[in-house]
C-alpha cells in the first residue's frame, strides 16, 4: 500500500466517507451476526450522513480522512463533543463516533495514525479525553483500542421490550 496522509474532512465532501462506512457496516454484518440484519447500504448511510451533517456543525467536532498518495482514501474518523459530563473531573469529553479503514488497509498503521491525530486535534478543541462504543463482540476492535490506552468504564445493556 501506498504512503498516507490524514487531513481534516471538509464537511460538505462527508460523501468521501461513505464507502468506508459501508466497509465498516459490512464488517459488522460478517463478524457480529448476533446483531441480525444489517440494514441495507443505502439506508445505513442515509442515516450516518445525516447524523454527521447534524454532528459535524458543532464547533469542536471534525472529521479526518487518510487518504494514499495515489489519492484512494482509505480511512475516516469523526469526533464530537460529548459537553460536560456530570460526574468526571473533566469539563468536556469528546465521542469518537466513528473510525473506519479500508478491508485493503487494516492492519497497515492507518487506525492508528488516525486515532493518534485525532486525539491531538480533539486537545485541541478542549476536549481531553475520548470515548468510543465498541460492540461487546468485536474482538479485534476491542484489541486495538486497549493498545491504545482505552479502558472499560461504562456496560450498556440490550433486552428486548417485553411492552412491545
Amino acid at each position: 500500500m501506498a504512503d498516507f496522509t490524514i487531513a481534516r474532512l471538509d464537511p460538505a465532501e462527508v460523501d468521501r466517507a461513505e464507502p468506508l462506512w459501508n466497509a465498516l457496516r459490512e464488517h459488522h454484518e460478517l463478524t457480529l451476526p448476533e446483531l441480525g440484519p444489517a440494514r441495507s447500504r443505502e439506508e445505513s448511510w442515509g442515516m450516518r450522513r445525516s447524523r454527521y451533517a447534524e454532528w459535524l456543525t458543532e464547533p469542536s467536532a471534525f472529521a479526518l480522512i487518510a487518504t494514499t498518495s495515489d489519492g484512494r482514501d482509505v480511512g475516516y474518523c469523526v469526533v464530537t463533543d460529548l459537553g460536560a459530563e456530570t460526574t468526571f473531573a473533566n469539563d468536556r469529553v469528546g465521542c469518537l463516533e466513528t473510525i473506519a479503514v479500508h478491508p485493503d488497509a487494516r492492519r497497515l498503521g492507518v487506525g492508528s495514525a488516525l486515532l493518534t491525530e485525532a486525539r491531538r486535534q480533539a486537545a485541541h478543541e478542549g476536549l481531553p479525553e475520548l470515548t468510543i462504543t465498541v460492540f461487546s463482540g468485536n474482538a479485534s476492535a476491542l484489541g486495538f483500542y486497549a493498545h491504545h490506552g482505552f479502558v472499560e468504564y461504562l456496560k450498556v445493556l440490550r433486552a428486548p421490550n417485553p411492552a412491545g
